[in-house]
């Protein structure tokens, strides 16, 4: 179904173009948006598998060296190029790899010397000039390395006057540099935004904001503390970024539109609206401490767009139900699986149930056997599932040695991956590369 996009003239316009008032309606609205209809999930036509080899060319299994420098426990991201791994380590920092899984070099170190940093949530990689970006939310600067692991000191700037949440972080899409920033704010602003596009001199040049919050901006700065006797502390999860083959998609936490970034015009456009039927209010999305209610709405948790498919990853009273739209003719099927809501007891606090929707990304893996849990994307092009020793001792090695894979080769190192692991070994990746 295709909706008339004149409806939507004045959010776009809105949204697109804060900023830069010299842009009119035809420069920003160039196509049609495709509207999915996912208010009858349980009717729609059944998908019995979703199998990796529908989107991925090839699968690599990449032992990680350990050594003195390299002990990786607890990894929070993970960036892959066509001759590098990065893994960032709580401990032991970014460690560099090739693909083979040989240690290379580290970059930088945590301190409060000169090129030192303190903490950050992920990295940004150019394969092209060979550069490493992260947020440091101590310093509230953006530092740069090369892949040397040297500190290019190009005096970069504090952001501590534009940042209002408390986990910002950098996006890196087609040499174009964001800055994500997220509630809850700590700091009060006339606005806030969502995405900050940089220039080449890394200076912010322009603000994207979620239109949901530019007329809150009041609600938000009274709901921005966390309080056991105050229920309506407002949070929000990272929006929902998919990018492939130099296409960078996104959907607000809790919204029902996807985005595409617009190069030309450097403003993002909606491709998707999704009708899910009941929405939750803004207030209701955004407690911190939400009533199971909640869940009963059909939510967007996530999507990945690929070559030939796109996959949405929706929730609704424990299932979650991935939809599988086909590009081409706009085909879709449902596969349903199981998700779970965490619930623990706040301490201290008047009866507070802190909840949360686990769910996982994953895909049958018909390369080498067993599922592909996609823990990490990387650079448009890759898909990264980390299996701690821990978690290898309990994959069930007689069940997958059954299975039919694509390549007996890979499934035959992938079981020897298995049985020799030890304890204190580095966890293992899989690196699969999509089509």
């Amino acid at each position: 179904m295709r909706v008339n996009l004149t409806i939507f003239c004045a959010f776009l316009l809105l949204f697109c173009c804060a900023g830069d008032k010299s842009k009119t309606k035809e420069d920003v609205i160039q196509q049609e948006i495709i509207t999915l209809d996912l208010t009858r999930l349980q009717n729609m036509h059944a998908c019995d598998e979703y199998f990796l080899s529908e989107s991925v060319d090839k699968l690599d299994i990449v032992f990680l060296e350990l050594t003195n420098n390299t002990l990786i426990s607890n990894i929070f991201d993970i960036k892959v190029t066509e001759k590098d791994i990065f893994v960032c380590d709580y401990k032991s920092g970014i460690s560099r790899f090739d693909h083979e899984g040989r240690f290379l070099n580290k970059i930088g170190r945590k301190g409060q010397g000169p090129g030192e940093y303190q903490g950050f949530y992920n990295i940004e990689v150019d394969d092209d000039k060979k550069y490493i970006y992260f947020y440091d939310y101590v310093y509230s600067k953006i530092f740069k390395f090369n892949f040397e692991g040297e500190f290019i000191n190009d005096s970069l700037k504090r952001f501590s006057d534009v940042i209002s949440g408390t986990n910002p972080y950098v996006l890196l899409v087609n040499d174009k540099l964001f800055l994500i920033d997220l509630l809850p704010v700590i700091h009060e602003r006339e606005k806030y935004f969502t995405f900050a596009l940089f220039d080449d001199n890394y200076q912010i040049k322009k603000y994207l904001y979620n239109p949901e919050l530019l007329t809150r901006t009041k609600e938000i700065w009274e709901n921005r503390q966390l309080s056991y006797g105050w229920k309506n502390f407002w949070t929000e999860k990272n929006p929902s970024i998919s990018v492939y083959d130099k296409q960078f998609m996104m959907s607000f936490y809790a919204g029902d539109t996807i985005y595409r970034f617009d190069l030309e015009n450097e403003c993002f456009t909606p491709l998707f609206i999704l009708r899910m039927g009941d929405k939750p209010t803004f207030e209701e999305s955004h407690q911190w401490i939400k009533d199971d209610s909640f869940f009963d709405h059909i939510l967007l948790l996530d999507f990945l767009d690929t070559q030939k498919y796109i996959y949405f990853y929706l929730f609704k009273s424990n299932h979650l139900y991935i939809l599988k739209y086909e590009k081409e003719n706009g085909k879709q099927c449902i596969y349903k699986d199981v998700a779970t809501i965490d619930r623990w007891n706040i301490p201290g606090s008047p009866s507070f149930v802190r909840k949360l929707i686990k769910y996982s990304l994953s895909f049958k893996n018909d390369f080498c056997g067993g599922s592909f849990s996609i823990n990490y994307r990387s650079t448009g092009k890759y898909w990264v599932s980390v299996l701690f020793p821990e978690q290898m001792k309990e994959i069930k090695t007689e069940e997958i040695g059954k299975e039919v894979v694509k390549d007996q080769n890979l499934i035959k190192e992938y079981l020897r991956v298995l049985e020799n692991i030890r304890e204190d070994d580095n966890p293992i990746l899989l690196i699969a590369t999509l089509k």
